[in-house]
């Protein structure tokens, strides 16, 4: 918002340039990520996607990890693409199909909402729980003591489920220390934007050095320079072909 100033001038307040990418911890994210809830295979086939930062076609990747392409298509479509952790493109050219994969651009923001089910999931089931024993209905405790502590169908004595209530809260006990570091950093990224890896530059083929020095004599009008056996001794006259090669040398340097 501009304000007015004494004097008459008017100063603009410094615009924020929103918060781009952040390849550094982005990177570390998808690191606990992947150690936590993936296997060393799907660990290693994403961790070579966001070294490489780009889109590689499945052949490439397999032939970079020395493993069969239908490994490594199996690996990529098991969970790594369901989870949007990776993302797949397909490109058809006539008869053929080409499949590029690449780090997806939404994989903080999925993996959010996924490890917030996970948590109200665990936090969902912890409360007291009565299970009959003869017919295994299960009972809170409003509906237990409703009944009065008794199966409404078989008429018998409900058991407290007091171990499965220490086992369900230990549980999200243990996720919420384990995945700590992980849930604040995901919170932290979820509002950035993601990596937007594309597809890698074809290199321009080198030209060799000799066509290079050729062009470049081409360009600046370079004359090759006469082998000394053929330049004229003392005491001799110059032939008129050397006079001619004296008179072009000469027009040469004019030039330069």
């Amino acid at each position: 918002m501009a304000s007015a100033k004494p004097g008459g001038y008017v100063y603009a307040a410094p615009l924020l340039k929103p918060p781009g990418f952040d390849a550094g911890r982005f990177g570390q994210w998808l690191r606990m990520m992947l150690v936590s809830f993936y296997t060393d295979e799907e660990i290693v086939l994403a961790d070579l996607l966001y070294r490489k930062a780009a889109m590689l076609k499945d052949t490439v990747l397999a032939r970079t990890l020395h493993l069969p392409e239908r490994q490594v298509r199996q690996l990529l479509e098991g969970r790594l693409v369901p989870d949007c952790l990776v993302e797949r493109q397909v490109e058809e050219t006539g008869d053929k199909v080409h499949t590029f994969y690449r780090i997806s651009p939404i994989a903080v923001a999925v993996a959010a909402k996924r490890l917030q089910r996970l948590e109200e999931s665990l936090a969902g089931n912890i409360e007291e729980k009565y299970l009959c024993p003869k017919c295994q209905r299960s009972y809170d405790s409003l509906q237990a003591m409703s009944a009065s502590f008794a199966c409404e169908d078989c008429g018998e004595a409900l058991a407290s489920g007091a171990a499965e209530l220490v086992a369900q809260q230990d549980k999200l006990k243990r996720f919420r220390a384990q995945c700590r570091d992980l849930l604040l950093l995901t919170q932290e990224l979820e509002k950035l934007p993601g990596p937007q890896f594309s597809r890698p530059q074809k290199e321009k083929p080198k030209v060799p050095k000799d066509k290079a020095d050729s062009a470049s004599a081409a360009v600046h009008g370079a004359v090759p320079s006469a082998p000394l056996h053929a330049l004229p001794q003392a005491g001799e006259r110059p032939t008129a072909q050397d006079q001619r090669g004296a008179g072009c040398i000469g027009t040469c340097f004019l030039r330069s």
